[in-house]
């Protein structure tokens, strides 16, 4: 008989699958199979109730066969066979256990809190019987949706990528694959990531987090370079746009560097720029750069060709037409703009904006149109210090790093907080629900822990990549 056991399925595809439930947090370890092997197959668990302590699995197997599973704490070693049906020896540390059966096609699996880490064994029998090789999950997941992958960058002894609990921090570097300040990022559809290396003048291009594949830029004012870039998108083409601040212009390259046009100057007036520092790019193309000196959102064509801005005018607010002749003007009113930092687009046909001055995120149509605002300066939930940038992921939640608050908060789409994740006072790191009594402000080194985290994307498959500015390394999270 054919040995069928999931020796196939990897860590992304599990990943891809768990969405905001739980993650595999090492590699999937199988034993030798035995003599008696029945055959099955655990295909891509699924998320169970949002927000919860569960998980689907489904599976095919032999007629007349059962799956039984076994839950130990995090690092625990295998169980025995007997353990998996209810047997003394080898059960110690058994958190829960329990089986499936044949004529099922899902079954689920409950943890006992939302919040920790686990060890999930697997074995298939008959009659009571386990005779299967021990498939072996780590999974670690929490109650907010948000849990650890790693990081990538250059650490206290290897370069690239760093799964969590490995120990390492982040060292900042110029070699391949290594930060200096990094200040933007982005990621295809197809999860090609884009690092904008502020410090090094240049893109790096990784073709999976950690894994390193080419670079682009140098430090100058000529086409191709860059003077203190803040900002990175790409569009649906794969083009990459940048926001070279400090040479006051958008620039746009190819997927693999090359440099393709620019667009912008130093100045006040209709598509010009005073120290832009983000942009994001909607589903037909156009762009939106965040004109923060200015104190306006500046829309372009996707050949860079000026349609507006809207913010406080020298006259009205709102939306300025091409030709207005007012400038942008800081004010704290509704639509108006106090050094605007971060610009993102929502599918849906939004926009949502980030003000360092006025420690609040905005949401506006792509017309410029206001809707509402929420925000306010403090460490306690939903307040900001000094937040930098944001991410809408693939169902619509709003995902702020704020930065001197050295933490990441979560928003639904009405501006109702989700939960925040990073450290706090009492040292714990990781998610936190709304009214935990904690506050940010705690910046450190470890993992799930930020020091000025300054930008943030959001891929399709609903991974988190935060920019830990101060850290030199961008953290990844699911």
């Amino acid at each position: 008989m054919n040995n069928i056991h999931t020796t196939g399925i990897t860590m992304r595809a599990i990943v891809g699958a768990l969405a905001l439930v739980f993650l595999a947090s090492s590699c999937i370890r199988t034993s030798t199979p035995y003599e008696q092997d029945i055959p099955y197959f655990l295909e891509a668990p699924r998320p169970g109730a949002p927000y919860s302590s569960s998980i689907d699995i489904a599976f095919r197997l032999s007629a007349d066969a059962t799956i039984f599973y076994v839950v130990k704490a995090a690092g625990s070693s295998a169980p025995s066979l007997g353990a998996f049906t209810g047997g003394a020896a080898g059960s110690a540390g058994i958190v829960s256990r329990g089986a499936f059966t044949a004529n099922n096609t899902t079954g689920g699996v409950t943890f006992p809190h939302a919040s920790a880490s686990y060890e999930i064994f697997f074995a298939a029998g008959r009659d009571d019987h386990v005779s299967s090789a021990i498939q072996r999950f780590s999974l670690s997941f929490s109650a907010g949706g948000t849990s650890m992958r790693g990081w990538f960058g250059k650490g206290g002894t290897t370069t690239g990528w760093h799964t969590n609990g490995s120990g390492e921090i982040g060292v900042i570097g110029a070699a391949a694959g290594e930060f200096s300040s990094p200040s933007g990022i982005a990621v295809s559809p197809s999860g090609v990531v884009y690092v904008l290396d502020g410090g090094s003048s240049r893109v790096q291009i990784f073709s999976s987090p950690g894994m390193y594949h080419a670079s682009f830029g140098s430090s100058g004012s000529g086409d191709g370079q860059l003077n203190n870039p803040y900002d990175i998108a790409l569009d649906r083409d794969g083009n990459v746009f940048i926001v070279d601040t400090g040479n006051h212009r958008i620039q746009k390259f190819s997927s693999t560097g090359t440099f393709l046009m620019k667009f912008g100057a130093n100045g006040t007036g209709d598509g010009k720029f005073n120290t832009p520092e983000g942009l994001t790019l909607d589903t037909d193309g156009n762009i939106y750069v965040a004109d923060n000196a200015n104190a306006r959102i500046q829309k372009f064509t996707a050949s860079g060709v000026f349609l507006g801005w809207w913010g406080k005018g020298s006259v009205t607010s709102g939306w300025h037409a091409p030709g207005s002749g007012e400038t942008g003007v800081g004010g704290s009113g509704l639509g108006e703009f106090n050094s605007p930092y971060g610009v993102a687009y929502d599918p849906a046909g939004y926009i949502y904006t980030m003000e360092l001055g006025s420690r609040r995120l905005q949401k506006f149509t792509t017309a410029g149109s206001y809707i509402t605002e929420w925000g306010g300066s403090g460490i306690g939930d939903g307040l900001f210090d000094m937040p930098y940038g944001l991410c809408v992921d693939p169902a619509g939640y709003v995902i702020v790093v704020d930065t001197f608050n050295d933490r990441v908060q979560k928003f639904a789409p009405s501006g109702a907080l989700v939960g925040w994740w990073g450290q706090d006072g009492t040292t714990f790191s990781g998610w936190h629900a709304p009214g935990s009594g904690q506050n940010g402000n705690f910046p450190g080194t470890g993992d799930c822990q930020f020091n000025s985290p300054r930008r943030i994307a959001c891929d399709a498959a609903g991974n988190v990549y935060v920019v830990d500015w101060g850290n030199n390394r961008i953290q990844v999270f699911r």
